[in-house]
């Protein structure tokens, strides 16, 4: 087993289906590690090795887009790579009235963590070389003479207030801290009306959290136009870390009348006759 699966499976050989007959030309493909795929029209079809962890992808469709990563051309593909192209190509076809939601972050963009999932900096609480590339100054000081344990558990307390600030480091948002609520709990939609309705310095903190995560809302409308749209697009809402921490609406849930939690892979394909 290569190196860099070493721990992460509990067998010593993995089976992998040739796609070119002989020795593949140049490199294995691209592969792509699956950080923040948390949006519905995403949906990983096939995993790949190359030198990647083993949930890598391969192949990988976002909405009616298909990301097919092999580096051969297709007329170095044998039978079973020319069907895997082919059935590809058809599946996405099929999805054609799904469509790309959020964009996604490049991972590899070491001098800015743009919107990148929280849960990758937790993987990084080790280095303390890294961890202003994560966090303002202020945070990182805070983290940097604590033990990997201790770090890991106020890393805990911040993460459901995490928040990608301008400079694309993660910051922790002070108005839903107070409050008690993370901002990818659907609850949050929710504390927002209240305040608005209590008027005065919440209805501020509130209108404040809106304009922050809800873009796609009516604004700064009062609470009754609020409770209107959040009553009328809850099944169909998404939070999306890589998207710009924010929520999103997803059109295909809401034009099928069906929960955006239910509506994943195959079921996002076009119905016939559709």
């Amino acid at each position: 087993m290569r190196g860099d699966w070493q721990g992460l499976l509990d067998f010593a050989k993995v089976e992998f289906v040739p796609l070119v007959d002989g020795d593949a030309d140049g490199d294995p493909g691209w592969c792509i590690y699956p950080w923040g795929f948390d949006a519905p029209e995403v949906e990983v079809l096939v995993l790949g090795q190359n030198t990647k962890a083993p949930d890598a992808a391969a192949i990988w469709r976002q909405g009616f887009l298909v990301h097919f990563g092999l580096e051969e051309t297709p007329a170095r593909l044998n039978d079973t790579g020319d069907a895997l192209l082919v059935n590809t190509i058809a599946y996405a076809a099929r999805c054609g009235a799904d469509r790309p939601l959020v964009r996604l972050a490049y991972q590899f963009r070491m001098q800015k963590r743009d919107a990148m999932p929280r849960e990758n900096a937790f993987k990084f609480l080790s280095r303390v070389d890294s961890l202003e590339t994560w966090f303002p100054k202020a945070l990182a000081a805070e983290l940097t003479p604590l033990s990997l344990k201790r770090r890991e558990v106020r890393f805990r307390e911040w993460e459901p207030f995490l928040v990608s600030g301008a400079d694309g480091r993660l910051e922790v948002d002070e108005d839903l801290r107070r409050w008690g609520i993370a901002n990818r709990d659907p609850q949050c939609l929710d504390r927002c009306e209240h305040a608005l309705r209590k008027g005065g310095g919440e209805a501020a903190q509130a209108q404040r959290v809106l304009a922050r995560y809800v873009p796609e809302g009516p604004g700064g409308a009062d609470a009754d136009a609020w409770a209107k749209w959040i009553e009328a697009h809850r099944p169909y809402v998404f939070f999306s870390d890589v998207g710009g921490y924010r929520w999103y609406v997803d059109p295909l849930a809401k034009a099928r009348g069906v929960p955006t939690g239910e509506l994943r892979g195959a079921r996002r394909v076009a119905k016939p006759g559709r």
